[in-house]
């Protein structure tokens, strides 16, 4: 197990209001990363978060980590190579068994999901050399206020959700 963390964690404005969505204007610029056996996760972790502003602190209650529910579910429905099916309880479960690595059909497919989700600021693709997750797999990002909903699956055991702050351009993840 590999474990990160930068130094340079910070926050200010503790007496200043949160948005709407629930998003705190007092942000967090560290970073931690643990990586269970795949030993540059935390390394491409850590090179991504160089390049983006500070994270804002969400609460855990926020309206916003409405987004983490609607993201799951469109994974789901991206990756399921056969039918869904919505549990008692509202999830999203594939009947049928996961892809092992990242489709092709998949990247379509999730990013259908994540408009149907009204999910509209998002960038899906098969990972760069650049991006923070490994080449090849299926990276995401979507955008909401100034918090990147980050993500990126090699197979379905190896999966990666995080939350970052944006690019400078504004971008979850570079076109």
């Amino acid at each position: 197990m590999t474990v990160s963390v930068t130094d340079d964690a910070a926050e200010t404005g503790d007496d200043q209001p949160a948005s709407a969505s629930g998003v705190d204007t007092a942000t967090s610029i560290g970073i931690a990363c643990v990586s269970m056996g795949e030993d540059d996760y935390c390394k491409l972790q850590m090179r991504d978060a160089e390049q983006r502003t500070a994270m804002p602190i969400v609460a855990e209650d926020a309206p916003i980590r409405q987004v983490e529910r609607r993201i799951a579910e469109a994974l789901t429905v991206a990756t399921c190579p056969g039918e869904t099916h919505t549990d008692r309880w509202g999830r999203v479960e594939c009947l049928a068994p996961f892809w092992r690595a990242p489709h092709p059909e998949a990247v379509g497919r999730l990013d259908d999901a994540l408009v149907a989700a009204h999910l509209l600021d998002r960038v899906v693709r098969i990972a760069r050399d650049t991006d923070p997750a490994h080449p090849g797999s299926l990276v995401y990002g979507v955008r909401v206020d100034d918090v990147c909903f980050m993500g990126s699956m090699t197979t379905r055991a190896h999966q990666h959700q995080w939350e970052a702050g944006v690019l400078a351009d504004g971008q979850c993840l570079a076109a």
